[in-house]
């Protein structure tokens, strides 16, 4: 369940400081113009709003990969009840963090930047969802694997 939390915190992260960015460098983008300076700093929002889809990348290979981990570590079938605890905190940190990031993004000095990025939006929209379709495939990996195979 760490991966989960992992991906979980790291998009999050991710996610917050391109809005931020995004914000500053289009507050600075317009305060320049206003000022008559033309600079390089003008790309800079459209550069950052591609980060969207690679972030959108990122969380589908830690996806993928948290999979794949969790079907070679080996686990007994005792430890299933920890795992069931440990994914109730892990979709308690996925409605917190969703919610975090609706705050953030409806404010009304981010939502423009918010805005520029569907796919963050997507992911954090449906959170939840996504957790549990993890979780779910996480202990399937861990406990629905043959015992006495090669990687069980």
């Amino acid at each position: 369940m760490g991966e989960l939390i992992f991906i979980i915190v790291f998009i999050f992260a991710f996610s917050v400081i391109l809005l931020i960015g995004h914000n500053v460098s289009t507050d600075m983008e317009l305060r320049l113009n206003e000022t008559g300076i033309n600079t390089s700093i003008v790309d800079v929002p459209d550069s950052l709003t591609r980060f969207d889809m690679g972030v959108f990348l990122i969380f589908v290979g830690l996806c993928l990969a948290a999979i794949i981990s969790a079907f070679f570590v080996q686990s007994h079938p005792i430890y299933f009840f920890f795992s069931i605890v440990g994914l109730i905190v892990v979709f308690t940190m996925a409605i917190i963090f969703s919610y975090m990031y609706n705050e953030i993004g409806t404010t009304p000095m981010l939502q423009a930047s918010a805005n520029a990025f569907p796919y963050i939006s997507l992911i954090f929209n449906n959170l939840l969802l996504i957790s549990v379709g993890m979780g779910f495939l996480i202990v399937i990996a861990l406990y629905g694997k043959p015992q006495g195979t090669l990687y069980g």
